[in-house]
């Protein structure tokens, strides 16, 4: 897992989140306003996982008093990290994953038969997206649930 700046990070969430807003005027159907809402309500979510770890982090920085403190979040740090950065795909429309106990009474996590919805169905969405995994790391899949039979994608 790579490490992030906290602050740089913070920024572009605004960011993308701001896109997200402009985006979802241009929609032409209530599916994908929908979807770019649902983006959007996420980004909140990921943005106050965020400012707790900023607070966090000046917390250290007054009681250490040390100037430039070490603002970059990696494996064991924070809750934006322990919450989004975990490699797993979060789902916009359907969930695509439960989690099932086996014979052994474990539980685990598992995959469900679902179906990508096709990007011109998305109006936009895809690409902002794409950029959030790229600029922060964090991956979406907008996927309906198919029938039990149909392959897993």
């Amino acid at each position: 897992m790579a490490n992030i700046n906290v602050f740089t990070t913070f920024g572009k969430l605004q960011g993308f989140k701001l896109w997200a807003r402009a985006s979802r005027a241009c929609c032409t159907t209530d599916f994908s306003r929908e979807l770019h809402d649902r983006l959007v309500v996420v980004l909140d979510y990921m943005i106050a996982n965020l400012r707790s770890d900023i607070g966090s982090e000046v917390i250290t920085m007054r009681h250490t008093r040390i100037p430039y403190p070490n603002l970059a979040l990696g494996e064991s740090g924070g809750a934006f990290s322990e919450e989004w950065l975990n490699n797993r795909a979060i789902s916009l429309l359907d969930p695509i994953a439960t989690f099932v106990a086996d014979h052994e009474g474990l539980v685990r996590q598992a995959a469900l038969h679902h179906t990508c919805v096709p990007r011109p169905e998305l109006e936009g969405l895809g690409k902002i997206i794409d950029e959030i995994e790229r600029e922060v790391g964090v991956s979406f899949v907008v996927a309906r649930l198919s029938h039990k039979g149909d392959a897993v994608n």
